[in-house]
């Protein structure tokens, strides 16, 4: 099923967008909000400008991404083994 183009407005360190997507309303308003929170987390207490407060929180969220796949992999990983094991004690369906 073909889902429709949607036009969402958002908030992102006060400055509004108008982000136009095939995806779904609530994850467009929880990456903004993920994106607005990690911006105003970083500029807390800094005195750093928009556009290297923008490319920290990008770096942030790239490495917590890099970090779910690393231990998705993992337990990927892990599955397959025990898996196996339970295939090779004839325990698997």
């Amino acid at each position: 099923m073909m889902q429709r183009s949607g036009s969402y407005k958002v908030s992102i360190f006060s400055e509004q967008y108008t982000i136009k997507t095939d995806e779904p309303a609530d994850l467009i308003v929880q990456a903004a909000a993920l994106v607005d929170s990690t911006m105003k987390e970083i500029a807390c207490g800094s005195n750093l400008d928009s556009k290297s407060i923008a490319v920290l929180a990008a770096l942030r969220i790239a490495h917590q991404i890099i970090t779910c796949n690393i231990h998705q992999s993992s337990n990927d990983a892990l599955i397959n083994m025990i898996d196996q094991e339970l295939a090779k004690l004839g325990l698997t369906q």
